[in-house]
């Protein structure tokens, strides 16, 4: 049985698959309202990365996929512009590239603030993406490094309002505040 698509990701991952659709075509493969399947496909449409091949009054548009971005999708505006990297983006490759790095040095290599970056170097902690390396000392915070075999991709994981984590890349839970790991 083939997995619906429940997101964005997985909706780029279907058109990536089927290269020609319809629109109606993606919504029943995807647990996705009709409306916001409609929405991404006009943003893609706009950004170029798709074109109507068939462009039929009373008929079903054939959309092809013109513009392939590989794995990951594009992250754009609904005008279809390219968004800048998120701050927790910024962090996540920040963190990669550093070698033994505190909050502090990711907040000012991602020009975060100390909180956002201290919150979020925690979060990684507690899901093992970091690993304490050095423990902290009054008026000096911890220091870590990157879990090089936690690089699961280019998107930075995400903490949900439960204050779980969730991997973009790996499209699942990885941790959870009860310390349960996935």
């Amino acid at each position: 049985m083939t997995k619906l698509a429940q997101n964005r990701d997985q909706l780029w991952t279907l058109m990536r698959d089927m290269r020609r659709f319809t629109l109606t075509e993606l919504v029943e493969q995807s647990t996705m309202e009709r409306s916001s399947v409609r929405t991404y496909l006009l943003i893609l449409e706009k950004a170029g990365y798709i074109a109507i091949l068939k462009r039929n009054t009373g008929k079903p548009h054939v959309y092809n996929l013109v513009r392939d971005n590989g794995v990951y999708r594009p992250e754009l505006t609904t005008e279809g512009d390219a968004k800048p990297p998120t701050g927790r983006q910024k962090m996540w490759m920040a963190m990669k590239a550093l070698g033994n790095f505190t909050y502090k040095d990711v907040a000012f290599t991602a020009s975060v603030t100390m909180n956002v970056a201290k919150e979020y170097c925690i979060a990684l902690r507690n899901a093992c993406y970091l690993r304490v390396v050095e423990i902290s000392k009054p008026g000096t915070p911890e220091t870590y490094v990157f879990v090089k075999s936690k690089d699961t991709g280019l998107k930075a994981p995400q903490i949900k309002k439960d204050k779980s984590i969730f991997d973009r890349n790996l499209q699942k839970t990885v941790w959870t505040p009860e310390g349960k790991k996935s």
